[in-house]
């Protein structure tokens, strides 16, 4: 498992790497670059301007009392970061392992775990659609994307992160 995760962040910061290296491209204002994950076993999608890094999952460190969805802290590139748990906060359920953590771009002091890395995407902007308006918001994922032949939410790293910053985070009922 370890080779294959190694083997695929080679890929990504190859493609990565060899994206500077091409010539600059004039018809990218109708592109769209994604981050293309799993959280809790469904496929959502990350835009690649809300992430400034993305690592393999370390130790994270407990936070007695802390709010729900908050992990603890970690370490990441020498600084350390709050981490939060994707799926807690997107109120998903499942039995997957969160093998990654994503540093949120406007606040690099804050990180997001989930379960699986997928790949970077590149989109035509029209294959990005809003949810439709029937009542059944879903809280920090109110976009589709489709990429490739799936059908995923856009999640919404600031809006994931805002109650915490407004302090209405609900805080968990066991003290560690």
């Amino acid at each position: 498992m370890s080779d294959d995760r190694e083997r695929l962040v080679a890929s990504l910061k190859e493609a990565f790497d060899a994206s500077f290296a091409e010539p600059p491209r004039v018809a990218q204002a109708d592109r769209e670059r994604f981050l293309a994950i799993r959280v809790a076993n469904e496929a959502m999608a990350l835009r690649i301007g809300e992430v400034a890094a993305l690592e393999p999952r370390r130790k994270i460190v407990p936070l007695p009392g802390a709010p729900a969805g908050l992990l603890g802290i970690a370490g990441v590139r020498g600084r350390l970061v709050s981490v939060f748990s994707l799926s807690s906060l997107l109120g998903r359920t499942g039995d997957d392992a969160d093998h990654w953590i994503s540093v949120d771009a406007a606040d690099e002091s804050v990180a997001f775990v989930f379960g699986a890395l997928e790949g970077f995407r590149t989109t035509a902007a029209a294959d990005v659609h809003r949810a439709a308006g029937n009542g059944d918001k879903k809280e920090h994922a109110e976009e589709f994307v489709r990429i490739e032949s799936t059908l995923r939410r856009i999640v919404s790293l600031s809006s994931c992160i805002e109650p915490f910053r407004r302090g209405q985070a609900a805080t968990t009922s066991k003290e560690s």
